[in-house]
């Protein structure tokens, strides 16, 4: 059982985006940077979909979900909320949407600049186990370019994340078809692609 009081977590938003994110994605550090301020916050990433070039990305770790929970309580929520909307297009018919999955502080996944999101529920909680084992050896495979695991919003939703440093290492690295159609034994599996950037202050020239 995941604890989420003790286990660091990656916070994953994805949100339909404003013109002005497309055109400058930094446009968003002025929430990331109040996000920063709070406790337990580490480091930050923002980017955009390959497959859908309206969907954007913001990624967060969080030493505890209960961290973020508590950030989420505070003043500076509020004033993060108020910066993040100049990212979003309500107009849009994609959903903002937010989950957190365990995060492997040794993995150095999501530093990379292409990221690819397998995800779904499980088919049976019967193959969790199953699942898991290979959750873990694709993680091992990689040498930490990989991590993954249920979701703490539903357990029966998971995460598998993975990073190169361009989207056709990622498919030479066997994370393409053959992984998608392997998870998709134990879950019903959609995959994703991501060009991401960390946050790395306020400084709007090196976008």
């Amino acid at each position: 059982m995941v604890s989420s009081t003790s286990t660091t977590v990656l916070e994953i938003l994805s949100f339909p985006a404003s013109d002005l994110f497309k055109n400058h994605i930094s446009i968003v550090d002025d929430a990331l940077q109040v996000i920063s301020t709070a406790a337990g916050s580490r480091q930050a990433y923002r980017g955009r979909e390959v497959e859908d070039n309206d969907i954007g990305y913001v990624l967060q770790v969080w030493d505890s979900l209960e961290h973020h929970r508590t950030f989420a309580r505070s003043a500076g929520f509020t004033t993060m909320r108020k910066e993040f909307e100049k990212c979003i297009d309500h107009d849009k018919p994609q959903q903002s949407a937010v989950v957190h999955v365990p995060f492997d502080p040794n993995s150095t996944a999501i530093q990379q600049p292409a990221l690819v999101f397998i995800y779904g529920r499980v088919k049976s909680r019967g193959t969790k186990a199953k699942l898991e084992m290979k959750i873990a050896e694709v993680s091992r495979n990689l040498e930490g370019l990989a991590f993954g695991g249920p979701t703490l919003e539903d357990p029966d939703v998971y995460y598998l994340i993975l990073g190169a440093r361009t989207i056709e290492m990622q498919d030479a690295q066997g994370t393409g078809m053959k992984l998608l159609e392997e998870l998709g034994e134990y879950i019903h599996a959609e995959r994703r692609h991501a060009w991401m950037k960390p946050f790395a202050g306020l400084d709007h020239t090196k976008d």
